[in-house]
């Protein structure tokens, strides 16, 4: 409900200083996390790359020709993956982010190019590992209160924008982010946050 709020208030403030022109996107797609020193987890475990699911809902204000500001919420899954002894095990760590992104097009051709960077703040909503052993067999349990409830990356990567009528655009995304903040409680731990996702869906502008 916070995010919600905060969002509908940047887009307000956005909207005062913005062109006439916006854009609501909605997209989906997949990412591929990590933690960057999860070895307080597990000692001797192996620790490998995750897939995840990316969906996100996105305003896009056109500022000057060249030129959005763009926020939005996005749920999406990182974590990391370990193989140690007899386990194999999987952490998921689920957030919702308020992006604050700008882009800048490169170029005059279509479909646009923006070259995108911009912080994003993160509500944690769950955390649990899951996985196999061969001892006990599958396993599942919440390590929600293991992990700080947010974290603050910076992203940045490219977008793409295809025009398909006056109205619809076919939009696509390719990002890389970089969390900042200790998720992990235990005072000694140093695991943030890693990933690089991509996404695609569309675009309705309003004029």
């Amino acid at each position: 409900m916070r995010f919600i709020i905060s969002y509908s208030v940047l887009s307000v403030l956005i909207l005062s200083i913005a062109d006439s022109q916006y854009a609501i996107e909605f997209q989906g797609g997949t990412n591929i996390a990590n933690l960057s020193n999860p070895g307080h987890l597990a000692q001797s475990a192996t620790w490998t790359t995750r897939l995840g699911f990316v969906g996100e809902a996105l305003t896009t204000f056109t500022i000057s020709n060249d030129c959005n500001l763009q926020t939005g919420l996005r749920f999406i899954q990182k974590g990391t993956k370990a193989n140690f002894d007899f386990i194999n095990s999987t952490v998921t760590i689920n957030y919702v982010e308020l992006p604050i992104y700008a882009q800048y097009q490169l170029g005059n051709f279509s479909p646009r190019l923006f070259i995108v960077a911009g912080p994003a703040f993160s509500y944690l909503t769950n955390a649990y590992m899951q996985g196999t052993s061969s001892i006990y067999g599958s396993y599942s349990h919440s390590s929600i209160e293991q992990f700080q409830s947010y974290d603050i990356s910076l992203d940045a990567g490219l977008s793409l924008r295809n025009p398909i009528s006056e109205h619809f655009s076919v939009v696509g995304s390719a990002m890389y982010s970089n969390g900042f903040v200790k998720i992990d409680k235990v005072p000694d731990s140093n695991e943030k946050t890693r990933d690089v996702r991509i996404a695609i869906g569309f675009a309705y502008i309003f004029q």
